[in-house]
This record gives structure tokens, C-alpha cells and sequence, in this order.
């Protein structure tokens, strides 16, 4: 017959003992094998897309499986979106999500750096870089409040009318 070593298996020596048995005969035979580590298979879903403002959110969303399709089962999974800590909470079968706010400090080039250790040797790591260029809407809305943010949006638009001599 044959056996399936579970991916909880640390990897290393593991020690086996064969028990055969027939009628009135037994013998066993005892032996150790080499467990490797088991492959995880990282797959980033999200974000699309690679331009965002500041005050917009960017969201991680990745799906993570052992070579064999089977999903990895962690309660979440840490990822690093410039210098911030983010949590990727599981929401079933492999697939981990996240929210980042983009923030003015990151102006230029962000990177989102997704490194998963499901605690029994078994290590994955994926990064990808996002650009930030620019202050959106909604910043000055999480900022200053909904009215003050409007408000503030809405000089700054006609201020940039007036320097292009749209408003009279």
C-alpha cells in the first residue's frame, strides 16, 4: 500500500516502521525517509493595476495552494505595501485579502511584498512595485471630513480653471 505524508510534516528525517502480518506470520522492518519541503504556489490577484493616487486604497488579494491544488489554511498571512504591515485576512479556499490606503508619503515607486510561512517549513514569497503619482479627491475627503474635503476640492479646482483662464 501506500501513504500520503500530510504538509504539516516537518521537513527532515522521518522515521517509518512497516508492520506486515499474515495468518501466523509477522515481520517488520524499520527505515527513515527524507521529507522535502512541500511547494507552495503563490498567485497575486490583485492589485490590477500599477498607477494610484494617494488617498485611494489599494487592495492585496492573493490565492495560495500546494502544488498539488490543495489550499493553504492560515487564519492570515502578512504582507509589507511600502513600509507598512498589512494583515491578509483568509476568506476561504486559499484566497487572502487585504487593504492598504494609499498614502502622500508614498509618492514614487511602492512595493507590495507578499512572504508566507505556513508554519511547517513550507516558505513563498512574491513582489510586485505599484507607482503613486498625485493626490486623489478622496484623500482630502478622509483628511478634512466630507464638507471641509469638498470644499477643499472644489477651490482646488477652480483654482487650476483659473490659471488656464477658464473662469471668468
Amino acid at each position: 500500500g501506500s501513504f500520503r505524508i500530510p504538509y504539516q510534516t516537518q521537513s527532515g528525517d522521518l522515521d517509518i516502521k512497516v508492520v506486515a502480518q499474515k495468518q501466523n506470520k509477522q515481520g517488520s522492518v524499520e527505515t527513515s525517509i527524507t521529507v522535502n519541503d512541500a511547494k507552495i504556489n503563490l498567485e497575486i490577484l490583485e492589485p490590477k493595476r500599477d498607477n494610484f493616487l494617494a488617498g485611494e486604497e489599494i487592495k492585496v488579494k492573493i490565492y495560495a495552494v500546494y502544488e498539488d491544488d490543495t489550499p493553504l489554511v492560515l487564519e492570515s498571512i502578512s504582507s509589507i505595501v511600502g513600509n507598512e504591515i498589512i494583515e491578509l485576512k483568509s476568506i476561504g479556499n486559499g484566497v487572502y485579502e487585504g487593504i492598504y490606503l494609499v498614502k502622500t508619503t508614498d509618492e514614487g515607486t511602492v512595493s507590495v511584498t507578499i512572504g508566507l510561512d505556513d508554519g511547517f517549513d513550507n516558505t513563498v514569497s512574491e513582489e510586485i512595485s505599484v507607482d503613486v503619482s498625485g493626490i486623489s479627491y478622496l484623500y482630502y475627503l478622509r483628511i478634512y471630513g466630507t464638507s471641509i474635503g469638498l470644499l477643499l476640492f472644489a477651490a482646488i479646482i477652480i483654482g487650476l480653471l483659473n490659471s488656464l483662464n477658464l473662469v471668468a
